[in-house]
């Protein structure tokens, strides 16, 4: 008989699960996005639950104790959005043949950036930046409070993630288009997405409802190559994610070790992460990049999921 752990990370674009028995990892399962907010409670419970389901059914040879089960999601906000999510959660697995009725089931809902804290540092402090379809930035002070900046969604925030870059490389490309000036960003969007002219751009936009973070690859190549509007649509946000970053050190003070992590896909460009770490080093001097504990928040999540095992609930009914 075992306890097996299931860590969980969701996000705005993909869903990533870790399971497996005690301490080892031998199942993963990726899944569609679940972003509470975006998606809201009945999505986001369907997405978990098709993962749970999986991580279960692969280890379907080993006989299940109990499970712990752990995940940071985005756009959980508040106490009440977590509470939501949780018992949903359990009268999905309740209510389904997922587990025996004798297996005892303990779940936990955090924000993200919480799962991302526990896979850079465990329960130590610093900060995580997360850098994907969204942003948000955390600070962990060394007595254990939170700080966090950013996460305010894409269409009011989300400075340095893919959605705003994104979206700021397609208001440069309409402005070219406008100006009939034919820059290089300009002309990867044409190659890359089709998108030429200003009926082709509105189509997509409004019309086929694109995402616009499917555009960030393409400003950043532009970047990278010299195109200077492109630069300037990095340079903004790297310098806003930057502020963010000392406005909350500030608050912070000198009660925190000053390290921090990158996580989320657009680090997995280095010219990109390189351009937040020297931003950082300007806006927010004294802090230096360290490499996570974990490769990634699912990992932090599996983590916390084991220290969560021995306080497991009855699964009731």
């Amino acid at each position: 008989m075992a306890t097996v752990l299931i860590g969980i990370d969701a996000g705005g674009s993909k869903t990533e699960f870790l399971g497996g028995p005690g301490s080892a990892i031998s199942s993963v399962q990726r899944h569609a996005g679940a972003n509470l907010q975006l998606v809201g409670l009945d999505e986001t419970t369907r997405v978990l639950l098709q993962g749970i389901r999986g991580i279960v059914e692969d280890l379907s040879s080993i006989p299940i104790e109990a499970v712990s089960i752990c995940a940071g999601i985005a756009g959980v906000e508040s106490d009440d959005d977590a509470v939501a999510v949780r018992d949903s959660v359990m009268d999905r697995v309740n209510r389904s043949d997922i587990l025996n009725d004798s297996a005892p089931v303990h779940v936990e809902i955090l924000h993200d950036s919480i799962i991302a804290m526990e896979a850079a540092f465990g329960e130590g402090s610093g900060g995580v930046l997360i850098l994907g379809t969204g942003s948000v930035v955390l600070l962990r002070r060394n007595d254990g409070h939170l700080l966090r900046g950013g996460g305010w969604g894409r269409l009011i925030g989300d400075d340095g993630s893919g959605y705003s870059l994104g979206r700021a490389g397609l208001h440069a490309v309409a402005s070219a288009i406008d100006s009939a000036e034919q820059t290089l960003l300009r002309t990867l969007v044409a190659s890359e997405f089709g998108i030429r002219d200003k009926s082709h751009l509105i189509q997509r936009v409004y019309r086929e409802g694109w995402p616009l973070q499917s555009a960030a690859d393409v400003v950043l190549t532009a970047a990278e190559a010299g195109d200077e509007t492109a630069l300037s649509v990095v340079r903004e946000n790297v310098d806003a994610l930057a502020d963010q970053v000392a406005r909350l050190a500030s608050r912070a003070g000198t009660d925190i070790e000053r390290r921090y992590a990158l996580f989320g896909g657009l680090i997995t460009n280095e010219w990109y992460s390189g351009k937040v770490e020297q931003a950082l080093s300007t806006r927010a001097p004294g802090w230096r990049r360290v490499e996570p504990a974990h490769a990634d928040p699912a990992g932090g999540a599996f983590v916390r999921a084991g220290r969560n095992a021995d306080t497991l609930i009855l699964k009731s009914g």
